[in-house]
């Protein structure tokens, strides 16, 4: 279908094979980068450990915290930090340019601080010492 709308921008028609690969090549690298995204956000997300309560008070917390992120924030953290994906690797994964990849972990990073300190605020006064 790419290649029927595109037929009219062929200027040689001898290179009529090319300009085919090269359509086919860019849908075909398109489609592999979406499958990856995809199936990198649905293991990222089945990857996710469910809250424990008898975990330490910090795992209780963190993982409380990471529950509270939105997917594509949960995704950025667990490729980058658990699966150890470099910035470039999860910028052709998913299909951002590095700087979006390295914009987005700070923001996840930066909620999931927020969320993490506002967790362990909570738990602190529901613990009393008794004597």
């Amino acid at each position: 279908m790419s290649i029927a709308k595109s037929l009219r921008k062929l200027d040689d028609p001898e290179r009529f094979s090319s300009f085919c690969y090269t359509i086919i090549r860019r849908r075909a690298a398109d489609h592999i980068k979406r499958s990856v995204r995809e199936r990198t956000a649905q293991q990222a997300l089945a990857d996710q450990p469910p809250v424990k309560p008898n975990d330490t008070e910090q795992n209780f917390a963190l993982r409380q915290a990471m529950a509270k992120l939105g997917a594509q924030e949960r995704l950025m953290l667990c490729l980058f930090y658990i699966d150890g994906f470099t910035g470039s690797e999860i910028a052709a994964a998913i299909g951002v340019p590095l700087g979006t990849v390295k914009s987005r972990l700070f923001m996840a990073r930066r909620h999931l601080k927020t969320y993490y300190e506002t967790q362990t605020e909570t738990t602190k006064g529901d613990h009393y010492d008794i004597e």
